[in-house]
């Protein structure tokens, strides 16, 4: 089932991140509500949003239980990795990630992501 917007729900807030990676669901007609929580989300900063990403989004994407999220500052050319239980990293070069079970670790060069 096409599933026109990506948006993560709780308590009365609602999100849609400019990427996210899922499993797949195992029932392809489920609604939307019922997908795997996300194993990595991805945004990009914009002018206006700024703080909502950085502080807001942040603490509802930790709160519903999203393993990483990565903020991409195209101003500053860096992308911030945020996971609860360790200091997050800013990568100006590289950034790695390995979710738990995957066979190869995904590496990409920040440079490539401003090219």
């Amino acid at each position: 089932m096409y599933h026109p917007r990506a948006v993560l729900r709780r308590e009365g807030s609602e999100v849609e991140p400019d990427l996210m990676v899922r499993q797949p669901q195992s029932d392809r007609d489920a609604d939307w509500d019922e997908a795997p929580l996300p194993l990595l989300v991805v945004e990009i900063l914009s002018d206006s949003p700024r703080r909502r990403d950085r502080e807001h989004k942040r603490d509802f994407y930790g709160d519903v239980g999203v393993a990483e999220y990565w903020i991409v500052d195209p101003e500053r050319r860096t992308i911030t990795s945020i996971a609860r239980g360790r200091n997050d990293v800013v990568a100006t070069h590289r950034i790695t990630w390995s979710p738990p079970g995957a066979a190869v670790a995904l590496s990409v060069e920040v440079a490539d992501v401003f090219g």
